[in-house]
């Protein structure tokens, strides 16, 4: 900074002094070579302030180190096409041309980007030959990095002529180097050995080699397979993580993989830590009930999406796994409902302590149990036909502990009733959402149902978020005194508001039983 302050000094003196010269000129070319040398001096001066305002700037105060982690996460996008209600942190990354319109930016950005050989690692060489300079560009600017490498769909119905031959000289030489292998065409380039690949996706409708890598891929750790027709006979000593699935619109069109075959597959992979099947249609026989148990002991995660009830009864009788494994199934919409229902709970969800409601673009409902991290989800055939249509009576509820309602319709829900009904466990509620259907639940929740009490006897700590006007939260105070008369107080009152005067205006009940006030906005 000391440069640039002795620079622009320097440059307004003298433009100073050239503007006391240029008052006492008494010759018209004599200003006008005063006002040229000024009007240099000025550009010069000007050129340096801005010189000044980009040093001081905060993205070139960074360090390098971190402005280069800025220009990674900025360059490279992961493409996340699992739907809603699913993630899987192995998609395969955007393509990066980008990067090389940042080198353009300015001469420390161009620096810092040739001297990070990591952020040139992806390479998409799915038209190699439109594209022949761009990747020439990247494997030489990655040096001997370790390269993510994506082969996309071509964009026409047909490859160019050469290009799958180009494809392929390519990942003759660079084998050796990936260690990410991102397939989207069918079965392309899957027969050589790749000694250091770790992350694998396959798209593809093709049937895939019987052996994949010629058997040789002892690194891998994260395998993606989606659209498949046909599994690989490797064993993967090292895999982790596993992912089998479609997308919701073309599901129909594969399901050619038999439970049998992937009963094989999986005993060749003992070491998986996390298995997620999404959409994924088996083709399914008599003689899969009586195949063998398969045993994943180091098995933590299993997800089940879009599953039938036959599927998924598959899974829980012949995966061996760990009782603490965490079991979701989930996303099981309107052709999986009523089947759904007659999938055998697993041991974990037989007595489950947690029941979460959520009604926001569509209701859906979760059974879970906390201490097993198992979860069930489901969602109703009709969007309009709310949470009654769900036949509580037959769910093994009556050990829920915890009901979570999120409900961002104003009108009440017919079916609290028949819900609240099966709840003798409950202790705690949390509910989210408009203040017209809390009244109609808490009215629920304080009317005499004979000798036994009110709905919900073990209810205890009641957590409400509101995001509306508190003036009606009066009802607190006859629902708490209503529960204390009939012999079942509460011992808890947690309120959230996102209205800032709301204490201020004395809006909140004066109860007691308030341990918690909590703002949030």
């Amino acid at each position: 900074m000391e440069y640039y302050g002795h620079s622009l000094s320097q440059s307004l003196s003298e433009a100073q002094s050239l503007a006391t010269s240029f008052c006492g000129a008494s010759r018209r070319h004599e200003s006008i070579a005063i006002l040229e040398s000024l009007d240099r001096i000025l550009v010069s001066a000007l050129s340096t302030a801005r010189s000044a305002i980009n040093a001081l700037s905060t993205i070139n105060t960074c360090p390098d180190d971190v402005v280069g982690l800025i220009l990674q996460h900025a360059a490279v996008n992961v493409e996340a096409r699992f739907g809603l209600g699913f993630r899987w942190p192995f998609a395969p990354p955007c393509p990066t041309w980008e990067l090389i319109t940042l080198t353009h930016v300015c001469r420390h950005w161009r620096s810092l980007l040739l001297n990070l050989p990591l952020l040139w690692t992806h390479i998409d060489i799915g038209n190699p030959l439109a594209y022949r300079d761009l990747v020439s560009t990247f494997l030489q600017r990655s040096g001997a990095a370790p390269l993510k490498v994506y082969i996309k769909k071509p964009s026409l119905y047909y490859s160019l002529p050469g290009e799958s031959e180009s494809i392929e000289t390519l990942l003759d030489a660079l084998s050796p180097r990936i260690q990410e292998l991102h397939v989207h065409r069918d079965a392309l380039g899957l027969e050589r050995p790749f000694p250091a690949l770790e992350i694998l996706t396959l798209e593809s409708a093709g049937r895939l080699p019987a052996i994949l890598f010629d058997g040789a891929a002892p690194q891998l750790r994260a395998l993606t397979m989606i659209y498949i027709v046909s599994l690989p006979t490797n064993h993967f000593p090292s895999l982790t993580r596993l992912y089998v699935g479609n997308f919701a619109w073309l599901s129909h069109l594969y399901s050619s993989v038999t439970l049998s075959q992937l009963a094989v597959f999986l005993r060749g992979c003992n070491a998986l830590e996390e298995l997620a099947v999404y959409r994924m249609d088996f083709e399914v026989s008599t003689a899969d009930d009586a195949l063998p148990p398969v045993a994943l002991g180091h098995l933590c995660r299993l997800s089940l999406g879009c599953t039938s009830a036959i599927v998924t009864g598959w899974f829980f009788d012949h995966i061996e796994a760990s009782p603490a494994v965490a079991i979701r199934v989930f996303d099981l919409g309107p052709f999986h409902y009523h089947a759904a229902l007659a999938v055998t709970y697993p041991p974990q969800l037989r007595t489950p302590t947690l029941l979460h409601l959520r009604q926001c673009f569509e209701p859906a409902v979760t059974i879970a149990n906390s201490s097993s991290a198992v979860r069930f989800e489901y969602i109703p055939p009709s969007p309009n036909c709310g949470w009654g249509i769900f036949p509580w009576s037959s769910w093994p509820v009556s050990t829920v502990e915890e009901l979570h309602i999120d409900h961002s319709s104003g009108e009440p829900e017919a079916g609290f009733h028949l819900l609240l009904d099966v709840l003798p466990s409950l202790s705690l509620l949390v509910y989210r959402g408009k203040l017209k259907p809390l009244i109609h639940l808490l009215g629920l929740l304080s009317a005499s149902h004979g000798p036994p009490g009110p709905l919900c006897p073990a209810l205890k700590t009641l957590h409400i978020s509101l995001k509306a006007d508190l003036s009606a939260l009066h009802v607190l105070d006859d629902f708490a005194a209503t529960r204390a008369r009939s012999g079942f107080p509460l011992s808890e009152v947690i309120i959230e508001y996102s209205s800032r005067g709301a204490l201020n205006n004395d809006l909140l009940p004066g109860l007691s039983l308030i341990k918690s006030v909590q703002c949030v906005r």
